[in-house]
């Protein structure tokens, strides 16, 4: 039998750990975990972020402009369209099995 306490220090660890995995997203093409910084995959070498051409920051990369130096970012629009279609076929065919 587990002790009342035990289970009330396993269940603030198990909310830590899930706080802690908060941090972190998904690669979009192998599933790794990343940080919200991280410009490619370590796993998968997959790029994650653009980097600014004027001000070297890490852009997500469905932004068309930085937001620190107002640079227009050239391709957002169609790599963000890209993106949809491939996240489209995905499920398509994830629902298809």
């Amino acid at each position: 039998p587990m002790l009342i306490s035990d289970k009330e220090e396993q269940e603030m660890d198990y909310l830590l750990r899930q706080r802690e995995l908060m941090k972190y997203g998904e690669c979009g093409r192998c599933g790794y975990p990343v940080q919200d910084d991280y410009i490619m995959c370590p796993n998968c070498g997959s790029q994650l972020k653009n980097v600014c051409s004027k001000c070297g920051k890490p852009l997500n990369p469905e932004w068309s402009v930085c937001p620190w130096c107002c640079t227009r970012v050239p391709g957002a629009a169609a790599r963000r369209d890209q993106r949809a279609r491939a996240r489209s076929r995905q499920q398509a065919s994830s629902h298809s099995k």
